[in-house]
């Protein structure tokens, strides 16, 4: 696969994985009702989750370039 085409796919379903992202936060403020009543603990967990996976990953990257020397 070419280099060029990997790239566009990932720059395009960086932006729709966090549509979706929302879209599942919206949905589960509508149906939820435990959601809605303590909305800054769910709004704080619904933005610590993406915060916590680019960190680990950005934490990985930096061990393995740490380690190439």
């Amino acid at each position: 696969m070419d280099p060029n085409y990997k790239f566009a796919i990932f720059v395009i379903s960086i932006p729709m994985a966090g549509l979706l992202y929302c879209g599942l936060g919206i949905a589960a403020a509508i149906h939820f009702p435990e959601v809605r009543e303590n909305s800054l603990l769910a709004g704080g967990l619904f933005a610590l989750v993406p915060f916590a996976i680019a960190a680990a990953i950005w934490l990985r990257l930096a061990a393995k370039a740490y380690n190439k020397g």
